[in-house]
């Protein structure tokens, strides 16, 4: 009895030359991280007696050492003396490596680069509140900046001193910004971000928690001349051309001659100034045609009921 034995030969597939180059371009673009370092802030070093984030990475007996992530992981050093005001058996007690810790800057040697920072002195519970909701704030528009970075194929300092950095400068911090962004689309406009624009939305849409926001406010029209109910119609299409698609105004009739006035948005405070500029169009066309406009409630943010009924209690 002969056997025979049938081989198969495993035939390689070619991979197309347009996809490994797109494949190629693509690990590029997330492998070169010198497009994706920056600072926070426009200044290169922090001040003293500034409070910073600090990382411990190297725990030794002089010291703790560690990085700066707000000013792009530059290298500082709290000493043993500056850990805690009392004795202190081991550092393990109040740092771990890899966590976040809220502390006070003593000396910046800006030449050699060296940096001192104290966690004992950082005493004020509300500046330290304060302090940990601003960095929240700020390292959430940083991982944006570093997906817009990465979809738009632009260094991620050239982004910030477009964007950001100008707004610190105006004592607006970028993440209400952004938020005011969503409401009005208008907000940026200044900073001719051009193709920027659309991928700056999506993605403050994607990592920022905002959700929306109901505002409203009830008011009395009336007009008993010639004109009459042409001219309330009239008065109320001036509010609802006040609106947009994203954040459309409405107007409701509860009883003659009480209206209610609302509109949906990210920014409380852009609603509240919306339904304002919107009740002052519509009294001063009402005027214009004889009639007469008063504010029974003024424009106010609308709570969840849930938490409205918590409250009370």
């Amino acid at each position: 009895m002969t056997t025979t034995t049938k081989t198969t030969q495993k035939t390689q597939r070619t991979p197309n030359k347009n996809s490994l180059l797109k494949n190629h371009s693509m690990f590029g673009k997330l492998k070169d991280q010198s497009i994706q370092e920056c600072r926070y802030y426009e200044k290169k070093y922090p001040e003293e007696g500034q409070l910073v984030m600090f990382i411990a990475s190297q725990i030794t007996k002089h010291g703790i050492l560690g990085k700066l992530p707000e000013f792009n992981s530059i290298e500082s050093l709290i000493s043993k003396t500056e850990v805690s005001s009392g004795r202190t058996n081991s550092f393990y007690k109040y740092f771990r490596p890899g966590k976040y810790h809220a502390c006070l800057v003593l000396r910046v040697d800006e030449e050699k680069g060296y940096i001192d920072l104290s966690r004992k002195r950082v005493t004020s519970p509300v500046e330290l509140e304060a302090f940990r909701t601003f960095f929240r704030k700020s390292q959430l528009v940083h991982f944006i900046m570093k997906k817009v970075a990465i979809e738009s194929a632009k260094s991620l300092k050239t982004l910030y001193k477009q964007i950001v950095w100008p707004l610190y400068k105006r004592s607006l911090h970028p993440f209400d910004a952004f938020r005011k962004f969503l409401s009005d689309p208008t907000f940026l406009d200044e900073f001719n971000l051009g193709d920027i624009k659309k991928i700056l939305k999506k993605v403050i849409k994607q990592k920022m928690p905002l959700r929306l926001i109901k505002v409203d406010a009830v008011f009395e029209m009336t007009c008993f001349n010639f004109y009459g109910i042409e001219a309330i119609k009239k008065s109320l299409i001036v509010a609802e051309e006040m609106g947009t698609k994203e954040h459309p105004i409405e107007v409701f009739l509860i009883s003659s001659p009480v209206f209610r006035v609302c509109t949906t948005t990210f920014d409380h405070e852009y609603g509240l100034e919306t339904l304002k500029r919107a009740c002052n169009g519509m009294a001063e066309m009402i005027k214009n045609f004889g009639g007469s406009f008063q504010i029974t409630r003024q424009p106010r943010v609308l709570l969840n009921k849930k938490k409205h009924l918590n409250k009370e209690k």
